[in-house]
């Protein structure tokens, strides 16, 4: 009888183990496919309950499986495909540039290329949009508050990375960070609708990566099929290419659908 009693007890005392940390695990630090992260920032510090970031990360077509390059002879941006990543901006916010990290040559350009990407969203939807605000020298993602934009380290091999963080309950786009790659060669090359893949050989153009980075700010994810080629959102990135600093109908489609 002591020695069922044992056995009992030994049982009793897994279970309740399986319990505690089964109604604790789904709110520890996890991390899923999508990059999901729950309850930690990207430093491993904690975050406000309900709070939620997702990293997108922008790799370059080279060395992925063959990937068709967007057109370059002319404007294919019929496809109506979008997708929402749940969340949306809301109220009004603002952006903040660490200019001590700006590569020199686009320094007097980077407010411009800002502007610019903010207004190919607006065009889609008046409420696509995030304003200037003052410069930082905040130079890290992290949830503090300030919507960085600036240059520093990223994965290897990625073009960009945007972090964006926002309430799990309501959808609410709360701070987004962008990190452009201080590893990769930049130029900025203004588009006039015309000269889809005219940029600087060997670089990738700011304002191409710009606009779609803040495509993720706005609620989209990113697109990988052949027929979203030539969409903003669409998920690889190339040298030379300008056409992305506009939209197509899916990423117009979208901002209209998300943004409240």
């Amino acid at each position: 009888m002591k020695k069922n009693f044992k056995y009992l007890f030994v049982i009793s005392f897994f279970v309740l183990l399986a319990v505690v940390f089964g109604a604790y695990g789904s709110d520890a630090e996890t991390k899923s496919d999508n990059q999901d992260v729950v309850m930690t920032d990207v430093d491993g510090s904690k975050l406000p309950r309900g709070v939620k970031y997702k990293a997108f990360v922008h790799y370059p077509a080279k060395g992925k499986p063959p990937i068709i390059r967007p057109s370059c002879t002319e404007t294919n941006t019929s496809s109506s495909h979008f997708e929402p990543v749940g969340w949306a901006l809301k109220g009004s916010k603002f952006y903040n540039i660490n200019r001590a990290t700006v590569p020199t040559h686009l320094l007097s350009y980077i407010d411009e290329v800002m502007e610019n990407s903010w207004q190919a969203w607006r065009k889609a939807d008046s409420m696509a949009y995030v304003a200037k605000g003052d410069d930082t020298s905040v130079s890290r993602a992290n949830y503090d508050g300030t919507n960085l934009v600036a240059w520093g380290r990223v994965p290897n091999g990625a073009i960009a990375v945007t972090y964006t963080w926002y309430y799990s309950g309501t959808g609410e786009q709360l701070e987004s960070d962008l990190i452009f790659s201080n590893k990769l060669k930049w130029s900025y090359t203004p588009y006039t609708g015309d000269n889809d893949c005219a940029g600087i050989s060997g670089t990738y153009d700011v304002q191409d990566i710009a606009t779609h980075e803040l495509g993720h700010w706005v609620g989209l994810d990113d697109l990988y099929g052949d027929a979203d080629k030539d969409l903003t959102m669409y998920g690889y990135g190339f040298t030379a290419e300008l056409k992305k600093a506009t939209l197509g109908d899916g990423d117009v489609l979208g901002a209209a659908a998300i943004i409240p």
